[in-house]
């Protein structure tokens, strides 16, 4: 009877990997990091040829996406949700519930179509009287539109990612990155005498045509037959208590994060009202953030997923040995990105800027390539924190806290930039201690108890016939 518990133990792991070590989160992290980087990629794309198109092209893109980012990221926090049920499924061996879950969550990001236009006349507003308003209300109008795009992405790659099963959103993901550069190239700088430049108009909608295309591969791979009889994903119909089991995990951890999205969007604006090298500061600082973030993304899904799975099978005393390994993984991912950004700063601004820089601006630039080394520690601090409440679905001490941030982020850069003409650059290193603080506030939180019994019979939801 030993052998065959061990058994079907050892069945229901995620790798063949030791259960919490280095090798399986890396194992587990690896092709995530891969699909975060290929993400990461649409954005640079974005702002690596707009900035060899003009410097304002690249500021008005990256001004646009403080704004496009809350809505965005809110709306896919609640839809990842989805990769979280997936693992705890999984764990509870009970894979049938995992199709018609993804059914629900696909209702739920359509119906994020509803958000356009609002979103689209608050853009108008926070993009009023800055130094590329034309460009970003450009660039800005076409993403809201197709927003809804973004949480369906989620949703659908949750179906494999949340089962450990990644290498067939990693594809994806790669392939529509060759799309996404053949039209960025194609539709920002034109054809000489045959389609003239679109400049930020045509790097959106590049954008557009790129999410839609992964929407669409892995909806059909979704919907192959081979997975009806495992996962019932031919139970389409709408399941309002399963939704609603969805949401109401989803929506605290996502109203928490919009809120400090939200805290984040607003101290920026002090920055981009006041252009100059304030606005070329946060263009270059946001750029590189964001791109180099995919490492931190890719641990976080990875770290939910096996926190997930670990919750469900009752195997909770995995947990401590699981916090070391991924603060290890931070610590190492820590050293590798310190390369480039403290050791080769002028480089990695050559990259963006071709314009001459005063002495100060490029004081400023190197300064800030030190401060989102910061950021990007705190980052992945926050990262393994938020896995674990998330897997816990402690998610409404997860919005209670963030909401601090309005105080601890908004009030510190609206008197250091606003009042005190801080450095512009020194905004990183506010965003950074924030978000390193509030990860280690989660993860003594999940260490107490109860958060972390949360055993398999927490996820029995019945299906409507």
């Amino acid at each position: 009877m030993k052998s065959a518990n061990i058994k079907r133990s050892s069945h229901h792991q995620l790798t063949r990997h030791p259960v919490a070590s280095l090798r399986e989160l890396f194992t587990l992290a690896f092709p995530l990091i891969l699909t975060t980087f290929s993400a990461s990629l649409l954005n640079l794309t974005d702002r690596f040829l707009l900035s060899h198109f003009s410097q304002d092209a690249w500021k008005a893109c990256c001004s646009a996406m403080n704004l496009l980012y809350l809505p965005q990221l809110g709306l896919i926090i609640i839809a990842s949700i989805s990769q979280a049920f997936v693992g705890h499924f999984k764990g509870a061996r009970q894979d049938k519930m995992i199709g018609p879950f993804i059914w629900q969550m696909i209702y739920f990001s359509l119906s994020t179509i509803l958000l356009t236009y609002p979103l689209i006349l608050i853009g108008k507003l926070y993009l009023q009287d800055i130094e590329v308003e034309k460009d970003a209300k450009i660039y800005f109008q076409v993403l809201a539109i197709a927003n809804f795009l973004y949480p369906l992405g989620a949703t659908l790659a949750s179906f494999y990612t949340g089962r450990g099963k990644n290498s067939i959103v990693l594809i994806t993901n790669f392939s529509i990155q060759v799309l996404n550069i053949f039209l960025d190239i194609l539709l920002i700088f034109g054809i000489q005498g045959v389609l003239p430049p679109q400049g930020v108009f045509g790097a959106a909608i590049a954008t557009v045509i790129s999410q839609s295309t992964y929407c669409v591969i892995l909806f059909f791979l979704f919907r192959q037959k081979r997975h009806a009889p495992f996962f019932s994903t031919n139970t389409w119909k709408l399941n309002p208590p399963l939704l609603w089991q969805g949401l109401k995990t989803g929506i605290p951890r996502s109203l928490g994060r919009t809120i400090a999205v939200g805290a984040w969007t607003i101290a920026t604006y002090f920055l981009i009202q006041k252009g100059g090298d304030y606005l070329l500061v946060h263009s270059f600082g946001l750029t590189i953030f964001v791109i180099l973030s995919f490492i931190n993304d890719g641990m976080g899904q990875a770290l939910l997923t096996f926190n997930s799975h670990t919750l469900a099978s009752n195997t909770s005393h995995h947990f401590r040995k699981s916090l070391r390994t991924s603060l290890y993984f931070t610590g190492i991912t820590a050293i590798i990105l310190a390369i480039p950004l403290l050791l080769f700063p002028e480089k990695i601004i050559a990259i963006f800027i071709k314009d001459p820089l005063s002495i100060q601006s490029q004081f400023y630039l190197k300064e800030c390539c030190f401060w989102v080394w910061i950021a990007i520690i705190g980052s992945g601090i926050n990262r393994i924190g938020a896995s674990l409440i998330t897997a816990a679905r402690d998610t409404l001490f997860y919005a209670c806290c963030l909401t601090l941030q309005w105080i601890t982020l908004c009030i510190p850069v609206f008197i250091g930039i606003e009042k005190l003409g801080m450095s512009p650059s020194k905004f990183f290193l506010i965003e950074g201690v924030n978000t390193g603080l509030m990860g280690v506030i989660f993860i003594i939180r999940f260490f107490k108890e109860p958060y972390r019994q949360l055993g398999s019979q927490s996820i029995r939801i019945k299906l409507y016939q």
